[in-house]
């Protein structure tokens, strides 16, 4: 008899050093690894498989309030101050390895030689929003010849800052092109599994597209997913919560439209009320009558006159049917708090209330703070420690993104506070602490 329990003994040094744990993906009737069990919010139902686009691409492209949403967003995002920082207290001295002032002059000149620059770069990141992933390949370059580029050293005490020079190698490697491919054309991830020791990690992407079937490893992709969750590469869908939402509002759209295509417009309906033996009814009044519902109908005065002893009524369509703005009134409401664009109809519409249009336009703003973060985060793993490990710089010295321009003046003023009262600390985590929490730099 063993002295503890099989499922007690300490693990082995082959179990502790290996992955036994899998990603959560599932493969419901072949296709792409994902981690969705509802079939129409599959990844090739949503972001497609080509030459289907998918349905995420149908909603941006026919829905009013989608489609603008997101281009909005991406508004925002790239009018924002967007810049590459070196990390702190830089060195100067040395060659290109040892320069990281350098480095932060090279890796500018990289972004100015990218075909559309970094608000074109920015805005192919910001796809993996409706779509939940976006991907781009890496062309790659190397220098022929050596290449000198100018740059500042910033000075103490806000001194005139020191012009310097700094040159690039012949050979040097950097992105001379990022190539965005659509993410219908994704139909399988390759992932490093089926073996001991396997990570599970994606080597690749098998792509679809008019050239066939092409593989394209890891190595050549940058790869940005929204909400990324364990080993699932698909991300998730900004769209995927309203997808029923915009369902239903098509559905609505498409119910009124065939209500007035089988009823028409209206019919309008004239009846005499007088008595039989009423003498005031004369033949010349049935000409009368008609002058003036055909002045109703036509549209031009929406009234008319009725004549003593006729009843006009509307029957079927038109004005009969129940209005249908209240309903789609309510889906746009659920759409526009998904895509955090309800701030704009607060106070308009009955579903909104200028009492709580500071909250939601500050809580707008921290979404904006978060989703920027995220991609400071994601282009330094994907663009600049790339280029560094590449080129043999020190990947944990390298230079970084950041952004700033979103300010809550009511956090302003709370961080004021705390620095009269001496709260802030002089700790450099505490500055980088409170610049995320005031929206100054992510």
């Amino acid at each position: 008899m063993p002295d503890k329990p099989p499922d007690l003994r300490p693990p082995t040094r082959e179990e502790l050093v290996a992955i036994q744990s899998g990603a959560g993906m599932l493969r419901w009737g072949g296709g792409p690894p994902h981690s969705e069990s509802t079939w129409s919010q599959m990844p090739w139902m949503l972001r497609g498989l080509y030459p289907d686009p998918g349905e995420a691409h149908r909603i941006i492209s026919r829905n009013p309030i989608v489609g603008p949403a997101v281009r909005l967003v991406e508004d925002h995002v790239t009018n924002l101050n967007w810049r590459l920082v070196p990390p702190r207290l830089p060195t100067t001295g040395g060659d290109l390895v040892e320069n990281e002032l350098g480095q932060l002059a090279v890796l500018n000149w990289v972004f100015d030689q990218l075909n559309g620059g970094f608000p074109r770069y920015l805005r192919g990141i910001l796809r993996s929003m409706p779509y939940g992933f976006s991907l781009a390949e890496t062309v790659w370059s190397y220098l022929d010849q050596d290449l000198t580029l100018p740059y500042l050293i910033p000075q103490p005490d806000g001194a005139t800052p020191v012009r310097a020079t700094v040159t690039v190698p012949a050979g040097f490697g950097y992105p001379s092109r990022v190539r965005w491919l659509n993410s219908w054309t994704v139909q399988n991830w390759v992932l490093d599994s089926g073996y001991p020791g396997a990570s599970g990690d994606v080597t690749g992407i098998l792509q679809r597209s008019e050239k066939g079937l092409v593989h394209i490893v890891r190595e050549k992709l940058q790869h940005f997913a929204r909400g990324f969750y364990s080993d699932n590469p698909e991300g998730s869908s900004t769209l995927r919560p309203i997808w029923w939402v915009e369902k239903a509002m098509s559905d609505e759209f498409v119910s009124d439209r065939i209500t007035r295509e089988r009823h028409g417009e209206g019919t309008v309906v004239a009846e005499w009320v007088g008595s039989i033996t009423d003498q005031d009814m004369k033949p010349d009044q049935y000409g009368n009558i008609e002058d003036v519902i055909s002045e109703f109908i036509s549209g031009q005065n929406g009234y008319m006159v009725v004549l003593p002893g006729w009843k006009i009524s509307l029957d079927f369509g038109g004005s009969a049917n129940n209005d249908p703005i209240p309903r789609l009134q309510h889906y746009e409401q659920l759409m526009g708090k998904a895509l955090g664009d309800v701030v704009r109809d607060l106070g308009s519409n009955k579903f909104g209330s200028k009492a709580g249009m500071e909250v939601v336009a500050g809580e707008g703003q921290k979404q904006l703070s978060g989703i920027c973060h995220d991609y400071c985060v994601c282009a330094g793993e994907e663009m600049l420690r790339p280029i560094a490990r590449m080129n043999g710089w020190d990947v944990s010295r390298a230079p970084r993104l950041a952004t700033s321009g979103f300010i809550d003046a009511a956090d302003v003023t709370a961080a004021f506070n705390f620095a009269n009262a001496g709260l802030l600390g002089n700790r450099p985590e505490d500055e980088d602490m409170w610049r995320r929490l005031l929206g100054v730099e992510s």
